[in-house]
């Protein structure tokens, strides 16, 4: 950020993305701050859930009557966090009065403004990002459908849903960013018609995988789970204990490495499925950073590395 404050000629506006480390003692709120939604995460470094999301929140407790905040209506998290703030000027995506994604299109209001198959990276969650951002743009004034079109341009970041590449009838698609269940369950929702084998498992934070397991028993697209130490026992051991009440013909496998996961995963996902990495967990202690364990993911499946 302190880089930031040398570039030349000076920006109108400054876009800066903070993580909850950085907010949490923040001592000015933005001119427009952006919440797009709150579950758990970092809890080893914010002790407790309550703590995260009010460090969070921190991002607008400092403004002033002039500042606007853009929060995700749909996000109930939010909605039960927001309550003690006395926010003055909200605006809020996913509205029906204002952007919102329905049926993989994005409106505004009544009227349809974009195809979802025309945006670049995939996943209703990145649809819904986008909301954001063009809340962002109608709160500056700016035509938002003079930018509609520049939307079909845009380029992903590596790690974050990238297809690696195919190989013997099999897609394989590195998402190494993954470090939360709700983030792996977005990714799973992301191809659904497609048989996925997903790589699961990472340093262990001690996040919940309850709704992960309920999720991949119950969607039937998911065809199987291979999990990676640290936490890879315990994710499994969740997605065995909800198993006993459901009748669901997911495969779970246990790897002691991503290496030997992916050799797995090779064997038994079906042909035009897809293996995916999201792992939702840290990388932290087996490898530098999530794009380390992107790349080795990708040099061990067969393809380039992207970082």
């Amino acid at each position: 950020m302190i880089d930031m404050l040398f570039v030349e000629p000076k920006p109108d506006i400054w876009v800066m993305e903070l993580s909850s480390y950085q907010i949490s003692d923040l001592e000015y709120s933005p001119q427009i701050g952006i919440l797009l939604n709150l579950f758990p995460e970092h809890l080893d470094w914010h002790l407790n859930v309550d703590n995260y999301y009010n460090d969070k929140l921190n991002l607008f407790k400092k403004q002033t009557d002039s500042d606007i905040c853009i929060l995700n209506k749909t996000d109930a998290n939010t909605k039960k966090y927001i309550k003690n703030l006395n926010l003055k000027n909200v605006y809020f995506f996913n509205d029906e009065n204002n952007f919102y994604v329905k049926d993989n299109f994005i409106y505004y209001k009544n009227e349809k403004i974009f195809d979802g198959k025309d945006m670049p990276i995939p996943g209703n969650h990145n649809l819904s990002n986008l909301c954001a951002a063009l809340t962002v743009v109608k709160y500056l004034n700016i035509d938002f459908k003079n930018n509609v079109e520049s939307i079909k341009t845009f380029k992903g970041l590596p790690h974050r849903l990238y297809p690696c590449g195919v190989k013997d009838d099999i897609l394989y698609i590195d998402d190494s960013i993954s470090t939360t269940p709700e983030s792996s369950i977005a990714a799973l929702e992301t191809y659904k018609d497609k048989k996925i084998t997903i790589l699961m498992g990472g340093f262990d934070r001690g996040l919940n995988f309850e709704k992960f397991a309920e999720y991949v028993l119950n969607n039937s697209h998911v065809y199987s789970v291979i999990t990676m130490p640290d936490n890879g026992y315990r994710i499994a051991d969740t997605i065995r204990n909800k198993s006993k009440n459901t009748k669901s013909n997911l495969i779970l496998k246990e790897a002691n490495s991503l290496e030997e996961a992916v050799n797995i995963a090779k064997n038994i996902t079906p042909k035009n499925g897809i293996i995916l990495l999201s792992p939702g967990s840290p990388s932290y202690g087996k490898f530098k950073n999530f794009a380390e364990r992107g790349d080795t993911f990708s040099r061990i499946s067969g393809f380039k590395v992207q970082s």
